[in-house]
């Protein structure tokens, strides 16, 4: 499992990639065909989603084990 340093790095690099990419938390839901909310869900590390993940790994530029190695 990983630590709460480890998962507010992540969350950060999501979040600063998805900005870089211009794209918003709502257009990785549409992709996903989920709810802005389990986007977030999935961002903060509280649930998980492989359509959200590896849509977050692809905007990131990473692998999805890259990604969420955890």
């Amino acid at each position: 499992m990983a630590t709460l340093n480890d998962q507010l790095r992540r969350r950060q690099l999501i979040l600063d990639r998805l900005h870089l990419a211009q794209r918003t938390q709502g257009w990785a839901a549409r992709k996903a065909k989920v709810s802005r909310s389990m986007v977030c869900h999935v961002i903060a590390g509280r649930k998980k989603h492989v359509g959200v993940q590896h849509i977050l790994a692809l905007v990131c530029n990473m692998t999805y084990h890259e990604l969420w190695e955890d």
